[in-house]
């Protein structure tokens, strides 16, 4: 999830767990308790001061911990009680609730988090909503609004808000079985031997769905669809970028299929040597390449690097920042990332 929608989610959900309708003990704290205990696990940005390799390793990871949560829960309510000289034990049950229910909620993301770091590096992921929900943002922003409005009914109106983002969730679950069965459909016309199938939900609309089929000959047949369009989006040029990006999403019955080759086409000898190199040693790796398609092979500081591309970010606009490099050097490999300037900056040594 993103760090606003964190915010804005968690404020809605310690309304929501106030016990009773009566004056609170925290009064306006409980909100800034929620907006706080919801922002919180983002300060693995600030990771990025050790380093990138240390950024790597450990983003989306400690501060989102399951089990470490307890500990963090107690000390933002234990700041919170030395600035608002509200009691501690009132705290608690609000910053443990956020940050629970946030995990949670990212855990329902594409991005997913490592609940259960650090004995434990598996990212979880359902993959039912894209990190910046507009519809999960709208509601949220709204729900605060009406509270301060309708002060009496703001436990209400916010546990009302936590069943709709829940029954959403629901809903979310029925549009990805239907994207996931296009893309067997599609599978089986072509008699694709299938390693996995990716759905990948998308911004602008709950409707639209990017779909990536993994085959056993390293290929990616990607496409992106809306579900329920009958039509193409049609573009006058003067459209707005919202609606340019909307029209990327074709009908289901007129997708366009495009066909990666995880190695590329030229070169493709050094790329897959340069990609089994770190994907046999680095479980970083492992985590942040899963839809990188092979770009060129260029000469870097002397030494020949293969390119790849993050497919999910093909024809982005910050495309440039999302081409990683690997290349062979001092008897090993050395993973870089594009700085969108034409430079690389160097997140991982392997030996």
């Amino acid at each position: 999830m993103q760090l606003l929608i964190s915010i804005v989610f968690g404020m809605v959900f310690a309304w929501a767990l106030k016990r009773n309708l009566g004056p609170s003990p925290l009064g306006h704290w409980r909100l800034v308790a929620g907006g706080l205990a919801g922002a919180f696990p983002h300060i693995d940005w600030f990771f990025q001061i050790f380093g990138s390799s240390f950024y790597l390793a450990y983003k989306d990871s400690i501060t989102w911990s399951i089990l470490l949560m307890p500990i963090y829960a107690n000390l933002i309510a234990f700041v919170l009680s030395i600035v608002s000289k509200k009691e501690w034990k009132h705290f608690v049950p609000v910053t443990l609730g956020v940050m629970f229910l946030t995990c949670v909620m990212a855990m329902l993301t594409t991005r997913g988090v490592q609940p259960f770091a650090p004995f434990s590096h598996k990212v979880v992921s359902v993959g039912l909503i894209y990190p910046f929900d507009l519809s999960v943002m709208g509601l949220s922003v709204l729900t605060i609004a009406f509270g301060f409005l309708l002060p009496k009914f703001k436990r209400d109106l916010a546990m009302l808000a936590v069943v709709l983002i829940f029954i959403y969730s629901i809903v979310l679950t029925t549009f990805y079985f239907k994207a996931r069965g296009f893309a067997k459909s599609y599978a089986e016309a072509f008699n694709l031997e299938v390693e996995a199938y990716h759905i990948i939900p998308q911004p602008i609309s709950a409707f639209n769905w990017r779909i990536v089929v993994e085959t056993s000959d390293q290929r990616f047949h990607d496409t992106m669809v809306n579900l329920f369009r009958d039509e193409e989006v049609e573009l006058d040029g003067e459209d707005s970028r919202t609606n340019r990006i909307d029209s990327l999403y074709k009908p289901m019955d007129k997708a366009v299929w495009r066909v990666y080759r995880r190695y590329g086409y030229k070169n493709k000898a050094f790329a897959k040597s340069a990609w089994v190199s770190m994907y046999k040693s680095s479980d970083q790796f492992k985590r942040i390449s899963q839809y990188w398609v092979a770009k060129d092979v260029i000469r870097y500081n002397n030494n020949s690097c293969a390119r790849f591309l993050d497919l999910r970010r093909e024809g982005s606009r910050k495309v440039q920042e999302y081409i990683f490099m690997i290349c062979k050097e001092n008897n090993g490999a050395a993973l870089y990332r594009s700085t969108g300037d034409g430079d690389y900056s160097l997140l991982e040594m392997i030996y």
